[in-house]
């Protein structure tokens, strides 16, 4: 009754007034109680109210949860225009309705089987399970179902079942009714491809959206309900993205592979939808291929999970703006032989590269890591996070294990193989798609076979090729829930006192009971910063502040003395909270190893917030903590018994395998072993109480522990010449110092050096020029004398290559001179210092572009008196003659 009752309740929230609602049982009998059609409210309440009047519930044993999937796409399959919404509520596995009133929980039905068609015509699922997880049912049987397990799957308390509905309706009503995706990305404008462009679905209520890359925004353009658009970067590379409601405006991406699109609606200041290249879903682990030139990122179906790298493909041609995308792309001869296409961008090899007969697809070598997929080869997605429970078959007392995991992050055709440890040996089933198993006749889970107690593996089946690939997941399944006593720890007392001892007390009922780690050298008191404080202080980790303090991550420090060199133990306690509450509680751990750390890298909680375990550990320390021994993860649990207040956990270490001596050390340095640690970490898992109260795992949860050996300890391994042959550790800082300081000063008597050296040479340029001038002003104008003949001299009346003996002067002129002049006339005459060459000009320009020139004292040649030859002559400014067209005093000789 409580069961209906809560659905009535949801079904009134998520429902229009007026609007189109069916209403399905997929219980054994598999009915449509009322077929997608216009309905109201109270025909909805009257429907669900009438279902335990349709049917016999006590013997409705299936619970065919791939019925409802199937129905709901036959029911969907001619709307168009609408948001369309699949809600599944159950309170229970999913379980085959064949087996009748013999029906037990490993009867499992597998509802994945049509999930991915489901997703690609747009249904959008939802999970709303009644119970409690790990006892009625686990996530992992319904994850495939939906877009997000995280947050489409709502478990509703039975308890207070109302304080669901509120996340029921923030979930499917969302704001405003707006809900909008992206579906296509096309960071990078190409020539003979498309401009770079974002194309998204509205799937909510019509309304004015943009598109943003990290350059910019687009425009806003009006999308009506269950219709395409694109926005684009018109000023890109490549053909137009056509389609039937697109905008421009698009700013750059951040290149191929650094982008981040994002969707907004008009008013509203957060993004709707954001997708980032490289990143992930829950599991943290990034699946993202790299396209190929001339090719878009897009989503596989409209309907997957667009935070899930591994849901976009490259695109089948160069993209397919405004439309929906294919299930399969259409293959293409001969196209893995293009010379754009890489099988090996994402890392994989491929050898041939394509495969025969058409070439129509990558040939990736299986290697457990990569799938052949569209011209491409991909990482293939692994689940994470496996954990199991005992769970207690209601109606035959039955116990079985059920194993769940984190599905792969892949919406797509996928198969999980799990092999575990039976009471006949090791046993292999498959589970579809289906991300859980309940298993009939396991083996005990314990410690010893923790490591080896499930495997799991996925099997892909590549498209075009149809070759299977498998790749196996590097989890382990520690099983948190243990199977219940058979019988109470102490045995009732054979005759009840019938007067009691004393009083009751005021409040002899506890609030729900809770566990934490308690160690004297953590923190001065119980609970850190929590002391005084209630149960839900720091829980989750980092919130529920304490009134005074903060929520730290706290680190136990094991220091290993030369005293206890073998099986020394030190003790960890988990203690009952409150101090007055006794009950049989077992608690259950995690103990990790994180490898060999400097104590740097432990220094403080924000350096430890990024500490993440090594991927091969190594132990050069020689030092041993058991029970996790030389394994990555151990899982355990320990029991407070009833009356006690605390239980243990024993760390046995042994540190005396170490060796060094003067010739040989199993370790370089002294240092090493002084300032390393080898860091573990404490996580606790969950708790049990016998008495039927829940139990809650209380601040402080989680300790890293550091295990080292003290410096007294080392100095007795390493021998003195070589723990002392190390140069203390300040010295090392000095001599970087002087070497950086010979550097800097190196480096200044290099340049020095190189602009003496420039300056030396620009010098002599300068000399160079001067004495050419020098030694053209020295020839004069009459450097020619000697040869035979002159060139034409206007100051002259001789004329030219007349040929007559040589006369004294040099000069072979023609004497024309009508009359003997043979006395000199000295004349005082101003003279403008106006440069004029006559004869041959010299060949390079260096006079001429000197602003100074050296006065030069030219000695010309006299002529005879009867040589008919006269000259004037101009001297050269000094260097303090500047400029030109200054007057000076000069004598002027003529003959």
């Amino acid at each position: 009754e409580n069961y209906f009752n809560f659905i009535t309740k949801a079904a009134d929230i998520v429902s229009q007034s007026t609007g189109l609602f069916g209403l399905f049982a997929f219980g054994s009998s598999r009915t449509s109680i009322s077929t997608l059609s216009t309905t109201n409210y109270s025909s909805i309440d009257s429907s669900i109210a009438n279902i335990p009047t349709q049917f016999d519930i006590d013997t409705e044993y299936g619970n065919v949860v791939a019925a409802s999937v199937t129905n709901a796409i036959s029911e969907f399959s001619s709307i168009t225009g609408r948001q369309k919404y699949h809600i599944i509520f159950s309170a229970g596995f999913p379980l085959f309705s064949d087996f009748g009133s013999s029906t037990r929980l490993n009867n499992y039905d597998n509802p994945c089987t049509n999930a991915p068609s489901s997703k690609q015509q747009n249904i959008q699922t939802f999970v709303v399970l009644y119970g409690e997880e790990g006892k009625d049912f686990v996530k992992g049987s319904y994850s495939c179902l939906v877009e997000d397990p995280d947050t489409d799957i709502i478990i509703v308390d039975p308890t207070d079942a109302d304080a669901s509905l509120a996340i029921i309706s923030e979930l499917l009503c969302k704001s405003d009714g707006f809900d909008v995706k992206i579906t296509e990305v096309n960071p990078v404008g190409q020539t003979g491809g498309y401009q770079a462009y974002i194309e998204g679905i509205n799937r909510g209520m019509e309304a004015s959206i943009r598109a943003c890359f990290s350059g910019g925004c687009s425009g806003y353009i009006t999308v009506p309900t269950g219709e395409y658009f694109v926005a684009y970067d018109s000023t890109s590379n490549g053909n137009i993205p056509i389609s039937s409601h697109s905008i421009t405006g698009l700013g750059s991406s951040n290149g191929n592979t650094g982008w981040v699109a994002t969707l907004e609606i008009n008013g509203y200041s957060s993004p709707i939808d954001t997708v980032t290249y490289g990143g992930s879903g829950s599991s943290g682990v990034s699946d993202w291929q790299i396209v190929n030139p001339l090719k878009t990122y897009e989503l596989r179906g409209v309907g997957y999970n667009n935070q899930y790298g591994a849901n976009w493909r490259q695109s089948c041609d160069t993209g397919s703006p405004g439309t929906a995308p294919v299930s399969a792309c259409t293959t293409t001869a001969n196209s893995c032989l293009q010379t754009d296409i890489d099988c090996t961008i994402n890392g994989a090899t491929a050898s041939p590269k394509c495969g025969l007969p058409n070439s129509d697809y990558c040939a990736c070598d299986i290697d457990g890591v990569f799938m052949s997929d569209y011209d491409s080869c991909i990482k293939m997605p692994l689940p994470t996070n496996c954990r199991g429970y005992i769970v207690n078959d209601p109606s035959f007392s039955d116990e079985f294990l059920v194993l769940e995991w984190d599905r792969a992050e892949w919406d797509g055709d996928i198969e999980y193989a799990v092999s575990y440890l039976s009471v006949s040996g090791t046993s292999i089933e498959f589970t579809g798609e289906m991300s859980s198993i309940v298993i009939k006749g396991y083996a005990p889970y314990t410690s010893t076979n923790a490591q080896d107690y499930a495997d799991l593996k996925v099997n892909y089946i590549a498209p075009v090729s149809g070759s299977q690939y498998s790749a196996t997941a590097d989890i382990t399944c520690p099983v948190i829930t243990q199977t219940p006593t058979k019988s109470p720890t102490a045995e009732p007392t054979a005759n009840p006192i019938m007067d009691p001892t004393g009083g009751p007390t005021p409040a002899p009922s506890h609030d729900e009971p809770g566990v934490y780690i308690d160690h004297d050298d953590i923190c001065n008191v119980a609970r850190c910063d929590c002391f005084e404080e209630n149960r839900n202080c720091c829980t989750p980790f980092g919130s529920n502040l304490p009134s005074t303090g903060s929520c730290e991550q706290q680190i136990k420090y094991i220091e290993i003395l030369s005293s206890n060199t073998e099986d020394y133990q030190e003790e960890i306690a988990f203690r009952l909270y409150p101090d007055s509450y006794t009950a049989e509680t077992i608690v259950y751990y995690q103990l990790t190893a994180y490898g060999q750390f400097n104590y740097t890298d432990i220094a403080n909680e924000t350096t430890l917030a990024t500490i993440s375990p090594r991927d091969n550990i190594t132990n050069t320390l020689k030092i041993f903590v058991d029970p996790i021994g030389s394994k990555n993860v151990y899982y355990g649990n320990t029991t407070i018994v009833d009356g006690d207040s605390f239980a243990t956990l024993t760390l046995d270490i042994n540190a005396n395998d170490l060796m060094c001596d003067e010739d040989n050390c199993e370790i370089a340095l002294f240092d090493e072993c002084v300032e390393q640690t080898l860091l573990f970490k404490l996580n606790t898992i969950k708790c049990d109480v016998d008495d039927g109260k829940g139990c809650i795992i209380m601040y402080p949860s989680t300790i890293w522990i550091s295990v080292f050996r003290s410096k007294t300890f080392c100095q007795t391994i390493f021998p003195p010449n070589t723990s002392g042959s190390e140069l203390p550790s300040y010295l090392w800082w000095v001599i970087i110092a002087l070497i950086v300081f010979a550097i800097i000063m190196g480096c200044l008597i290099y340049r020095f050096w190189t602009k003496q050296k420039q300056t030396v040479k620009e010098i002599g340029d300068v000399e160079d020029d001067l004495i050419n001038e020098v030694n053209i002003i020295e020839q004069g104008i009459a450097k020619d004398l000697d040869r035979g003949d002159i060139m034409f001299n206007n100051l002259a009346t001789g004329v030219p290559n007349y040929t007559r003996a040589m006369d004294p002067a040099g000069n072979i002129l023609h004497e024309r001179q009508g009359r003997e002049e043979n006395q000199f006339a000295h004349v005082d005459a101003e003279v403008f210092q106006v440069r004029q060459h006559f004869g041959p000009q010299p060949t390079d320009n260096s006079i001429h572009t000197r602003t100074q020139q050296p006065t030069v004292q030219q000695q010309q040649p006299q002529a005879p008196m009867n040589s008919g030859f006269a000259y004037t002559q101009y001297p050269y400014p000094t260097p303090t003659q500047n400029n030109r067209g200054s007057k000076s005093k000069s004598n002027s000789n003529s003959q």
